[in-house]
């Protein structure tokens, strides 16, 4: 017995409710949805925006603390400050890998993320040129032009342009043709 889809999903799944207001305001609007915002969401953003390159330094840092560690202890050097220094370094590289997660969402909630979480829910308008993100009664207003890093996976899409702002698309509130158009419009 095949299961009835429900309106969410239909609505999900058919064309972007693209208004003439939309039209007017932003110009050639390639989608438009709207998803609610929770510190859950802020959560998954983060592990999807996990910023490889500053997380393979850190471990390398710490790789090279305890290689100093090692190297200070050895009979025939015998170095106390080598081996003081590279314990505190050690440590501390420890600490932000354990916190890294937290790390992310800090950053995340220093940009404009931090004011949807706090809205609740954001309205994403795409175009050819920019994103808009109508949360409140702010509109942030972000050029793909300037767009530093795209992190996506089967589910979210996370976009980071300067100054720690961020657009969080999840896959749930478009539908997987969907999804894939604005993740293929947005690495290009």
């Amino acid at each position: 017995m095949a299961k009835k889809s429900s309106a969410k999903q239909q609505a999900r799944s058919s064309k972007p409710r693209v208004t003439n207001e939309d039209r007017e305001r932003y110009g050639e609007v390639v989608d438009v949805f709207r998803t609610p915002f929770t510190e859950y969401d802020l959560g998954v953003a983060a592990d999807v925006w996990n910023w490889d390159k500053a997380r393979k330094a850190l471990a390398l840092v710490s790789i090279l603390s305890l290689a100093g560690i090692i190297y200070g202890l050895m009979p025939d050097v015998k170095n106390n400050l080598l081996v003081g220094v590279s314990f505190v370094i050690a440590m501390v590289t420890a600490v932000v890998s354990g916190k890294w997660n937290d790390i992310m969402k800090w950053r995340l909630r220093r940009g404009n993320l931090g004011a949807i979480l706090a809205d609740g829910e954001q309205r994403v308008v795409v175009c050819k040129d920019a994103i808009h993100i109508e949360h409140g009664t702010s509109v942030d207003d972000l050029p793909l032009s300037s767009i530093s890093n795209v992190a996506a996976d089967d589910e979210i899409t996370i976009v980071a342009f300067p100054n720690n702002n961020a657009v969080y698309i999840p896959c749930e509130a478009l539908g997987k043709n969907r999804y894939k158009a604005i993740v293929d419009l947005l690495k290009a």
